[in-house]
């Protein structure tokens, strides 16, 4: 299954290079992309009413709020709202495992498009399905 074309996504991430990359992988899934380098970046994004389908953030953003924290939030404002949260630690992934609700994926970086790819289809097929 395919990708919805125009999927509207938030990305955050706080490495500029890592957000460039990735900011590129969903453009070219013809993803409708607002980037954001910071968890209250992203949360201002939402604040001025961002039609946002699915959340795409890093785990450790910086000195500011964490990735879960922010899908939290971010949830709250947007029930419908799917989450795909990233990191290059394992130590993270398997925390967030444990403390995230079963219904957000996670994603260990480096990954190819095509990885991107699955894991945003899976979430959004699940969202479709629980419709």
């Amino acid at each position: 299954q395919a990708l919805p074309g125009g999927l509207k996504v938030l990305l955050v991430e706080d490495d500029a290079d890592v957000r460039a990359v990735v900011l590129a992988f969903l453009e070219a899934m013809g993803c409708h992309v607002t980037a954001a380098g910071s968890g209250e970046q992203a949360l201002l994004a939402l604040d001025e009413g961002a039609d946002i389908e699915l959340l795409v953030s890093d785990i450790a953003l910086g000195a500011g709020m964490r990735g879960m924290q922010l899908a939290t939030l971010a949830q709250q404002r947007l029930p419908e709202l799917v989450v795909l949260l990233m990191s290059g630690y394992s130590a993270e992934l398997l925390q967030a495992d444990t403390d995230a609700p079963a219904t957000w994926e996670l994603l260990r970086k480096p990954f190819t498009r095509e990885q991107l790819a699955t894991a945003m289809t899976q979430l959004i097929t699940e969202r479709d399905n629980a419709r």
